[in-house]
């Protein structure tokens, strides 16, 4: 006894059609495996600009800033910073600055570890939060950048020496001239009673 098999060949034009979406799937698939090639390329680069703009070859740590922490007076105490230590991979800060003996402006700011660099988060008084990330990190200065921000675009804290330091804020000034902004600190303690 003989079983008679039927086998449908498809039509040239449903075979066209599956080697077409055979074709488009493939095309997806290598744009697919490229684009993640080209983000772990990047993912790459922004570590190695991280360990340029460190000199020290790591990840972001907020160790390198630790010069940082403490309580911190501008002359005339007009002006006052007052940093937590590093615990836990983030830094809190309070400023205000006084006119007349009240407060006139203050900002709540954050520095973090973010995945490849340090990033400074400030809730400002009288304007929208902002987050800026950090380029250089080390024992001698840190600068954050925030390229699409108004004014400032940059902010860099210098220490001096053990017991001063440097902030300074700067970016696009009128008519395409650079705006740049000091304001000196020495430490203070952070005891309310000066113990």
């Amino acid at each position: 006894m003989f079983v008679k098999l039927q086998v449908e060949r498809p039509s040239r034009g449903r075979a066209r059609r599956r080697l077409a979406r055979a074709g488009v799937f493939l095309v997806l698939a290598g744009a697919l495996a490229a684009g993640a090639l080209a983000a772990g390329a990047l993912a790459a680069d922004a570590r190695s600009v991280w360990a340029q703009d460190s000199n020290e070859g790591k990840q972001p740590d907020i160790d390198s800033i630790s010069w940082l922490s403490g309580c911190w007076h501008g002359p005339d105490g007009a002006m006052q910073e007052s940093w937590t230590d590093g615990a836990g991979g983030q830094m809190f800060g309070v400023s205000r600055s006084f006119r007349n003996g009240r407060v006139v402006r203050w900002e709540f700011i954050r520095i973090y570890e973010g995945r490849t660099r340090l990033i400074l988060a400030l809730d400002p008084s009288h304007q929208p939060p902002a987050e800026f990330t950090a380029t250089v990190a080390t024992q001698d200065s840190v600068v954050f950048r925030k390229t699409e921000h108004d004014f400032p675009t940059r902010i860099t804290y210098r220490p001096v020496s053990r017991d001063s330091l440097i902030a300074s804020i700067s970016g696009p000034g009128d008519e395409g001239s650079e705006r740049y902004i000091e304001f000196p600190f020495r430490r203070v303690s952070c005891d309310p009673e000066g113990r």
